[in-house]
């Protein structure tokens, strides 16, 4: 599933048409006025998008926000490199 991120601190009322994120909301995900989609904020809370308007200026949104900001899993990264000798075999 699709999610629509942006860097600023708040989700905009207004995107405008020249932004790649609303080209990517009209032209590839197809959505119209009324349709919902799934956009956060990077490192941020997530939640709903709701679609009240596209016009040719840009698209009007409003935010629902759903979840807090998820911490992320502890990741330990082990790697293993084998010896030359047996690499040959």
């Amino acid at each position: 599933m699709n999610i629509i991120l942006f860097e600023s601190e708040k989700i905009p009322a207004f995107l405008p048409m020249g932004d790649g994120r609303a080209q990517h909301i009209v032209k590839i995900l197809r959505l119209k006025e009324g349709d919902s989609f799934k956009c956060g904020l990077v490192n941020g809370p997530s939640g709903i998008c709701s679609i009240m308007g596209i016009n040719a200026e840009g698209i009007a949104l409003f935010w629902e926000k759903k979840a807090e900001k998820k911490e992320l899993y502890p990741l330990t990264l082990v790697v293993g490199y084998t010896r030359p000798i047996s690499a040959k075999r």
